[in-house]
């Protein structure tokens, strides 16, 4: 384990070791504290993930821009919430926790974790860690190979540590701890690997072990006569606790979600299998289990209940109720009173197969799809297993009284197999798991406003259709009357559709595309030894297309309208010499030049700023013009319409003049040479030894002609990479982009106003205005 601190920050710190946190700052974390600290996982105890801020708003977030970035050296990638105390942010991540001066930027202390390198493979699902808590002047942590971390927040000192499993056996530890009632406690990962899931309590201050609850009960305790009594499934039974439960200090209860029971497959496990795919409420100080609910009784689709359990009080039935609610991954939201853990309601926020409803003694009524699966067939399964909702944080707005959740609708087809014999460290699940091709058009996910008690998102599902499937005049805002303004009545009915619009719209539209394209070559033998090369390409490309609406560009069977001109030039020149019957050497130098001219109709008018709709016509060349948007496809996912400027000829839809220029110089062997891991790669071989091709490229160069100071934003975009993201502000700006393009052979430009190229064809356009 290695420390990096800085010296100076060390310093600026000390002053705040005599406010370290305690345990009335943590009740007051998102309750009434102050905004400048985040101090528990979930922005709060409640885990609402609500913050009462308003300067930040519909208004102002066009005028956010980076001010600092810090990089986390992480492969494995991010998923922890960062806490916030007193100017510090404490970020964790699989390998490392890291200090940062919230101001600056300015790393202040690293911890890295040595942990073995064979641990990834008993981790499911991903190398990760979820955050840190903080209390009393530490910072906790958990580590992949099930140990517990605590850290001086002030330089990073490591305090002590103590191991909760032993990694070897499936067990791992991802989870943010929590701090309740003074006990710091952990859940432990690992259902996948048919672990015997727990909850831990910890002494804050010497990494004591307080006390263990298994989510399985052992024989002879209360729950474990819903386990097979004539086999071990219960020591192997999965039941992890891997997200961070919620805590009201009122009633000193802590509400745990856990894990699906292992393996997924149930036929070797009949009964209940308490207390998998339920929420403990639990007594931090002894792990007492004071009352719970089981959401999947003997689940047989892994729909694990470990997601975020939101503490709130709403209104039911007209009474204040202090409630629970979870967007479980079976697609049913609870809402449970979390004094005593009675059902108020369960209703369906996704598409549901495998039960018809949640019945009043709170428990699901399985469907004919479900009898099906558990008699060994194979089903469409909805919601799949990645459930309707999968981690990613739901949050709760108390001003609205809505969640807001990411949600999935996405189906596989299931199907259980023959359960083996179990093997400590290996996977212990046993199902076939496939996925299907969503259909054309049709979403896999949704950001939702959620109604607590109905299931009903305010964005569509499970709201009643507008009749004819007509959205009423009263219900559109002024802007989105003018813009449809712009758009035809439909000329053409559909056969048999009658009143239900669809493929309603014909056009006719010339369109025409020239090319003119030519390649050259020169090649000279001086001897045996020596050949020599030279090389000229030319291609050109022109498109023009009149509007098929008027200002509307696009509609069915057109996707462009102006004009637009491409031209590509290369040149290369080579030489090869062969210096012995095993070695042959190649040298070559070719520069590229590659020139887009775009430009739609319509530059130079106004009509979203006419319409309404600020921010988008902002007399300049690049923000003149028509914005894009586009039209689903008809019922029948026959394709879409897209309306607007949108030039399918290597641009995005805007006015734009680019240039591209790169050379490129390498020296290659002959043979190909096939490496470890597959990877084949042009070698030479000489006495044994392999000498790998060298490669050089630079002067890699995107320039956008007639930009404005400030107007535009650089993204740079890998096939595999995280977005590389740089706002310029500076009169220099065409001549300050050139290291910030390529990355992974692909690239992206956005400009104020327009729209947006992505991924390896830029092409492929996608409309996103920049305000």
């Amino acid at each position: 384990m290695k420390t990096i601190a800085s010296a100076a920050a060390v310093l600026l710190l000390l002053g705040t070791a005599a406010s370290a946190q305690t345990l009335d700052d943590l009740k007051k974390d998102g309750n009434g504290g102050s905004t400048d600290n985040i101090l528990t996982y979930g922005m709060g105890y409640h885990q609402q993930r609500y913050s009462a801020l308003k300067q930040i708003n519909k208004q102002t977030i066009k005028r956010l821009v980076p001010v600092w970035s810090v990089s986390l050296d992480n492969t494995w990638g991010e998923q922890a919430q960062p806490i916030v105390y007193n100017g510090v942010m404490y970020v964790t991540n699989a390998k490392a926790t890291v200090a940062i001066d919230v101001a600056t930027g300015k790393q202040i202390w690293k911890q890295t974790l040595d942990w073995p390198p064979e641990t990834p493979r008993v981790v499911c699902c991903g190398v990760s860690n979820k955050g840190a808590a903080i209390y009393d002047g530490k910072v906790f942590r958990t580590t992949l190979d099930a140990q517990v971390v605590a850290y001086d927040a002030k330089d990073g000192k490591e305090l002590w540590k103590s191991k909760a499993a032993e990694w070897k056996d499936g067990y791992s530890l991802t989870v943010a701890p929590l701090v309740a009632n003074g006990v710091l406690v952990t859940g432990i990962s690992g259902a996948e690997y048919g672990i015997r899931g727990f909850i831990d309590g910890w002494d804050t201050e010497t990494g004591k072990h307080l006390w263990r609850r298994y989510t399985i009960p052992a024989r002879g305790e209360k729950g474990n006569e819903t386990w097979p009594q004539d086999n071990n499934a219960w020591e192997v039974g999965g039941g992890s606790a891997w997200i961070t439960g919620s805590y009201d200090p009122e009633l000193d209860l802590m509400y745990w979600g856990t894990g699906n029971p292992a393996p997924w497959a149930s036929q070797n496990r009949p009964g209940d299998n308490l207390y998998t795919s339920s929420v403990l409420a639990m007594r931090p100080k002894t792990g007492e289990i004071v009352w719970y609910y089981q959401f999947t009784p003997n689940d047989a689709y892994d729909y694990d209940s470990c997601w975020e359990l939101i503490n709130a009080e709403i209104s039911v039935g007209g009474a204040k109720r202090k409630v629970l609610m979870q967007l479980n991954r079976n697609g049913f939201l609870y809402v449970i009173d979390r004094t005593n853990g009675q059902l108020i309601s369960a209703k369906p926020f996704e598409k549901v197969n495998w039960a018809s409803r949640v019945d009043e003694a709170g428990r699901p009524v399985e469907t004919d799809e479900a009898k099906k699966l558990r008699a060994g067939e194979q089903i469409e399964h909805w919601p799949s297993t990645l459930g309707g909702k999968n981690w990613p944080h739901a949050a709760y707005s108390p001003e609205t009284g809505l969640l807001y959740a990411n949600t999935i609708h996405q189906a596989r087809m299931f199907k259980h197999l023959e359960v083996k014999p179990y093997v400590a460290g290996q996977r212990y699940m046993f199902v076939d798991n496939l996925p299907i091709p969503p259909k054309p058009g049709e979403a896999i996910g949704h950001i939702d406003a959620i109604d607590p008690l109905t299931g009903d998102p305010t964005t569509g599902l499970g709201r009643t259709a507008f009749p004819n499937h007509t959205i009423p005049t009263g219900r559109l805002s002024p802007q989105a009357l003018a813009i449809l303004n712009y758009l035809p009545l439909p000329n053409t009915v559909e056969q048999g559709s009658g009143l239900d619009y669809r493929n309603n719209f014909a056009t006719v539209v010339g369109q025409t595309f020239n090319t003119n394209q030519w390649d050259s070559r020169w090649d000279y033998y001086q001897d045996q030894k020596n050949t020599y090369f030279g090389r000229y390409s030319y291609a050109g490309f022109n498109v023009q297309a009149p509007g098929a609406y008027g200002l509307l560009a696009g509609g069915p069977g057109t996707g462009y309208a102006g004009n637009s001109d491409v031209l590509n030039q290369s040149i290369a020149a080579g030489w090869t010499h062969i210096s012995s019957l095993t070695l042959v050497n190649e040298l070559r130098f070719g520069y590229m030049r590659y020139r887009v001219n775009a430009v739609p109709n319509g530059v130079g008018t106004s009509p979203a700023r006419d319409a309404g709709i600020p921010g988008l016509n902002l007399d300049n060349y690049f923000t003149s013009g028509m914005p894009a948007f586009f039209l689903n496809g008809d019922q029948n996912n026959n394709g879409n319409s897209n309306l607007g400027y949108a030039l399918n000829i290597n641009s995005c839809n805007c006015p734009l003049a680019q240039r591209e220029r790169q050379y490129q110089v390498r020296s290659q062997g002959p043979l190909p040479v096939e490496l470890p891991g597959g990877v084949i790669m042009n070698a030479t071989v000489v006495s044994g030894r392999v000498r790998p091709q060298s490669r050089f490229a630079a002067d890699l160069i995107v320039d956008v002609v007639n930009a404005q100071p400030g107007d535009i934003t650089i993204l740079g975009l890998g096939p595999l990479t995280n977005i590389a993201l740089a706002v310029m502000r500076d009169p220099e700006l065409p001549r300050k982009v050139n290291e910030l393009i390529i990355t992974g052979g692909s690239y992206g430009l956005h400009t104020t106003g327009t729209a947006r190229a992505t991924g390896d064809n830029p092409a492929s356009c996608a409309c996103r205005f920049l305000r």
